[in-house]
Order: structure tokens, then sequence, then C-alpha cells
């Protein structure tokens, strides 16, 4: 993986859990965000010579009322960081919720991001026909996503991929989709 994306962002601080983020464009600006004890990674990459940011995040799974406050104050934490960026914006992970909850729907709201899923495309658990989306890529109004898929299993989740491209650009040649995000 390291020959097709050379760059990369990842933390493994916090013991059985990591994170990783790989690039073909230099990743500029990373950061490790640790705040009460919840991580998520963060920079920009340079693509057609514009800036894109990125967050890449996992929620807590709300199996109980404990875990599902958690979550809430992850996710403020998250929108809270989110909207310090103005500039085209990316983010992506596991949300542990499905797109009609509350917390995706307020989530969405306060960032005014879009969720690049075109359909309910499931990817959690990958091994059993009955799935549910709880896989995202959130992207910010000055992108475009092209396409949105669903990939092979990559542990208990199946995989997504989007397409983008920046507002304004996309009237661009269909087939040619340059800028990807896995």
């Amino acid at each position: 993986m390291r020959q097709k994306y050379p760059f990369v962002l990842s933390d493994v601080s916090v013991k059985g859990f990591g994170m990783a983020v790989y690039s073909k464009f230099p990743i500029e600006q990373q950061q490790v965000v640790k705040k009460d004890n919840y991580i998520f990674l963060t920079g920009s990459i340079r693509v057609d010579n514009r800036q894109v940011y990125f967050i890449s995040a996992t929620t807590s799974t709300p199996t109980n009322e404990k875990d599902y406050a958690k979550q809430l104050q992850q996710f403020k934490q998250l929108s809270a960081y989110a909207n310090t960026i103005d500039s085209p914006l990316v983010v992506m992970g596991d949300m542990n919720a499905v797109p009609w909850s509350e917390q995706i729907k307020e989530f969405m709201e306060h960032t005014s991001l879009q969720d690049s899923r075109k359909d309910l495309s499931a990817t959690f658990p990958a091994q059993s026909p009955l799935q549910i989306p709880i896989d995202y890529i959130f992207h910010s109004p000055q992108l475009v996503c092209e396409k949105f898929t669903t990939l092979a299993t990559t542990s208990n989740h199946l995989g997504i991929i989007g397409y983008y491209d920046f507002k304004g650009d996309e009237k661009k040649d269909k087939k040619d989709f340059k800028n990807v995000i896995r």
C-alpha cells in the first residue's frame, strides 16, 4: 500500500486502537488531535494546486447510555473542529451511527457537510447479509462527490470510496476521476 500511497499520517497511541490516512499527495499541516480521550487525524493535501483539508475520525459505539453520551460529545468535538476550517473539507471514518440517526442529522446540520453516500450503501458487518451504513465520507459544499461506492471487505467493515472534484470543475470528462478518497 505504501508504494501506491507513500504519504501517511497515523496514530497508535491508544492500546488496541489505531488510525491511519494514506495519500498519493504529501500531507501538509498534519496533526493528531487528542481531547478528552478522543483522537482524530487532520491535515491537508494539495490537489490541482488547491488545498483540501481532511479529518479522519471514529466515534464510540453507543452500546449503553454512557457510550451514547460519549459518542454525542465526540460528534460535538468533531463538529467544532470541522467548523474551524473554511476551505474544502472531507470528514471520513466509522461514525457508528446510521444516516437517519439524530447524531448524523445534527452533525450534518451543524457543519453544513454533505454525505457522499448516494444510496444506503451498507458497510457493517461485512460478513452478514444484513448490514447497516455506519462508515462515511462527508464533504463540504466546495466539493462535489461524483461517485460513491463500497469496496471489498477490509475488516469487519466494507471499505468505501468516493470520487471528488472541486465545485465548478465537475464539467470535466466524467471518466477522469482524479481526486479519490478511500
